[in-house]
């Protein structure tokens, strides 16, 4: 999903995980057997993005898990999301590559606008992960992942970030990060959506 398409349409955007993201487990549809032994107990599939992300001819795995609400948890505290990277070997089996458990927000992360999380949408030789929230002033971000060749692994590439108020969604306010002007070496498992400016090495 493009930035722009969020300053446009950004009130359809909570409807687009259905549409661009293989949601399952949650809408009670059968997840493929292969993929079973990475849900862990106690959580659900939010997400499923299926491509080959490194381009070796192989299908890879984008995986995000959501935690069951813990009824001894305050509302407002996050239930955990995690980002599983799967990876497919020359036997043709799925391994755990990586995992990350800050890149995907919470669902009370968004604001008034609800949950953030938009999609995962294959990229070149990568992935894109969309969110969105807000309320009068409105916001975006997409962080792309790309595979590095040189490091064996998937690192970021890109974040675009947006802003705007509801009143104005055509006074867009647009920011693109890439390496390593704005930030250095950035792995996957390392990423903090929190902390990614002007971290890691150069």
């Amino acid at each position: 999903m493009s930035m722009l398409r969020i300053a446009i349409a950004f009130s359809v955007l909570l409807t687009a995980n259905s549409a661009s993201v293989a949601a399952v487990s949650a809408d009670g549809e059968t997840l493929p057997d292969e993929l079973s032994p990475f849900v862990e107990p106690d959580t659900q599939v939010l997400a499923l993005l299926q491509a080959d992300l490194n381009g070796d001819g192989r299908e890879d795995a984008v995986l995000v898990l959501e935690r069951a609400s813990d009824p001894a948890l305050d509302s407002s505290e996050e239930v955990q999301r995690p980002s599983l990277l799967l990876m497919r070997g020359a036997n043709g089996r799925l391994a755990l590559h990586a995992r990350n458990d800050r890149l995907v927000y919470c669902a009370s992360c968004g604001g008034t606008m609800g949950d953030p999380f938009q999609d995962i949408a294959v990229a070149d030789r990568g992935f894109t992960v969309s969110h969105a929230g807000g309320s009068g002033w409105r916001w975006g971000i997409d962080t792309t992942f790309a595979w590095s060749r040189r490091h064996a692994t998937w690192q970021l590439v890109r974040v675009e970030e947006v802003s705007f108020h509801a009143g104005a969604p055509d006074n867009l306010e647009r920011t693109v990060s890439t390496p390593p002007k704005d930030f250095g070496r950035i792995d996957f498992a390392d990423f903090d959506p929190e902390h990614w400016r002007d971290q890691g090495p150069r």
